[in-house]
């Protein structure tokens, strides 16, 4: 049966993309690396309805926006979405964390793709008390919207069915409003971008939109000239705004999504917190967030000090014990050269118990940083510090 159909699977980190991508393709699947980068490739296939179908999974990232040489998943995920051009994607959504999972959503609607959405975790949101409106969702960007469960694979038929046979349109009206600085550099940066838009078959408004955020890919740009013209809009625009403009086109996005989702987001307690959001309110607060920053930091270098002080002095007293005055005793015992002496005594040893004092507290300070890594604060306290400095 000759390969009809492919599909990428898209989606944030987190959101349940690996567990549809093994229930799709079960033991029918390849994994090698995508050309120029060390970020795995894994492809497979099923059939359904007489209609092989290729599923690609690509890399879990937040947002298609490039904007650093080690962005690698991102540039992975959307050189394939515009070189390779799939016949469907089909983008999974946390239902759970629908607001965070949409800003790459808006993103694939702006590239004007066949879009198909998957609402994942739909138990996870329901016992966080929290209702997505499938219909007003599949409604609000024209396109199918399938609901699952797929920890318990419910969902995973309807899901093939609706890829071999779902008939998606393209919605070319679908645009973000976004603010009038903004939208007068997309205006002005389109002229230089449509020759290039036309010939890959790309928006010109997204592709514009796109450089603006701060991508640097060559083959995006066109012409030498065309990406002059193009890099003298954008690179002035901090100095006419006051503002860096992918800050800017991310606010715009964001504010379309905070309004979208009072129309599909529902949360029958809201008087019920988790203890995330709790803490979260503390740690991200606007007069707690620094202070606790601040409070973690002093415990953390107290932690190392303490806890390190107490191991320096024993390590010290060992390594003087049998690494200068021990070697010293043994290499007198065999009439060694008294420059030798010195120099495996008193310079290796000592280094080396010098050296070996430095271990507990550098110890102490990397399990610390482990444990606020586990914990989540070290992104919140990212964030919070981020925010102090702008």
């Amino acid at each position: 049966m000759a390969l009809q159909k492919t599909v990428a699977l898209i989606g944030n980190p987190n959101c349940g993309k690996t567990t549809i991508f093994n229930a799709l393709t079960g033991a029918h699947q390849y994994v090698g690396n995508w050309p120029g980068v060390t970020v795995e490739r894994k492809s497979g296939y099923f059939e359904n309805d007489g209609v092989k179908v290729e599923v690609v999974d690509l890399p879990g990232v937040y947002s298609l926006s490039v904007v650093s040489a080690a962005s690698q998943d991102e540039r992975v995920t959307r050189d394939y979405l515009l070189f390779h051009k799939p016949d469907l994607v089909v983008n999974i959504l946390d239902a759970s964390n629908l607001e965070r999972n949409l800003y790459m959503t808006v993103q694939l609607f702006e590239m004007r793709l066949p879009v198909l959405l998957v609402l994942n975790m739909m138990d996870t949101a329901a016992a966080m008390k929290v209702k997505v409106d499938a219909l007003a969702l599949a409604h609000l960007f024209n396109v199918p919207v399938v609901p699952m469960i797929a920890s318990k694979t419910k969902g995973v038929a309807e899901l093939k069915k609706q890829i071999v046979h779902a008939d998606v349109k393209i919605d070319d009206g679908f645009a973000v409003s976004y603010c009038p600085h903004v939208e007068s550099c997309v205006a002005e940066m389109t002229p230089f971008v449509r020759e290039t838009a036309e010939k890959h078959g790309w928006s010109p408004r997204w592709l514009a939109v796109h450089l603006l955020d701060g991508d640097t890919d060559e083959r995006l740009f066109g012409s030498p000239e065309n990406k002059a013209g193009i890099e003298k809009i954008r690179d002035s625009f901090p100095d006419k705004y006051g503002e860096d403009a992918d800050t800017m086109v991310a606010d715009g996005r964001y504010g379309f999504i905070t309004e979208i989702s009072k129309k599909l987001i529902t949360r029958s307690d809201r008087l019920s917190k988790t203890v995330t959001d709790l803490i979260d309110r503390v740690a991200l607060g606007k007069y707690t967030g620094v202070p606790l920053f601040f409070f973690v930091m002093y415990l953390m270098f107290l932690w190392t000090i303490t806890l390190g002080n107490m191991l320096i002095d024993p390590i010290s007293a060992f390594g003087d014990e049998y690494l200068v005055a021990g070697c010293a005793s043994w290499l007198t015992s065999i009439n060694a050269p008294e420059w030798l002496i010195l120099l495996l005594s008193e310079g290796v040893g000592r280094g080396v118990s010098t050296v070996a004092t430095f271990i507990p507290p550098i110890g102490f300070l990397f399990l610390f940083l482990s444990a606020l890594e586990d914990s989540g604060y070290m992104a919140r306290g990212a964030f919070v510090m981020d925010r102090l400095m702008r």
